[in-house]
C-alpha cells in the first residue's frame, strides 16, 4: 500500500494575515495564494444552488401548464445524470489513485467541480 506523509504548513495565521494590512493588501494576499480555488468553488456552488431553488419557479410561472414536464425532466437530470457522475467519477479516481499515487485522486473532484 502505498503511503505518503507529508507535513503541512498552513498558508497564513491570523495574526500574520491582519498584521497592520490594508484592505487591498489583504485582497491581493488572498487572491494571490490558492484561495482563488476557493473562490471560484464558491461560485460555481452559489450558482447551482441559485438554479436550484429558482428553477422551479421560474418554470412554473413562465410555463404554467407543463409542470409535470418540469418535474419529469429534472428528476432524470438529477438522478440519471448525477447518478451516474458520482459511479464514473468515482471508479475513475480511484484508477488514477492506483497508478499515479493516493494524492492525486483528489484531482477529479477538483477538476469536476
Amino acid at each position: 500500500m502505498y503511503v505518503h506523509r507529508r507535513e503541512y504548513e498552513p498558508l497564513l495565521t491570523l495574526r500574520t494575515f491582519f498584521a497592520r494590512r490594508s484592505t487591498i493588501q489583504i485582497a491581493t494576499s488572498i487572491l494571490s495564494q490558492n484561495s482563488i480555488l476557493y473562490l471560484a468553488t464558491f461560485f460555481r456552488f452559489a450558482a447551482g444552488l441559485t438554479l436550484g431553488i429558482w428553477g422551479a419557479t421560474y418554470f412554473k410561472g413562465s410555463f404554467p401548464d407543463s409542470t409535470a414536464s418540469y418535474a419529469l425532466t429534472n428528476a432524470v437530470v438529477v438522478g440519471g445524470f448525477g447518478g451516474s457522475s458520482a459511479i464514473l467519477g468515482g471508479q475513475l479516481s480511484t484508477t488514477v489513485g492506483k497508478r499515479y499515487g493516493p494524492d492525486n485522486r483528489l484531482l477529479i473532484p477538483a477538476i469536476g467541480r
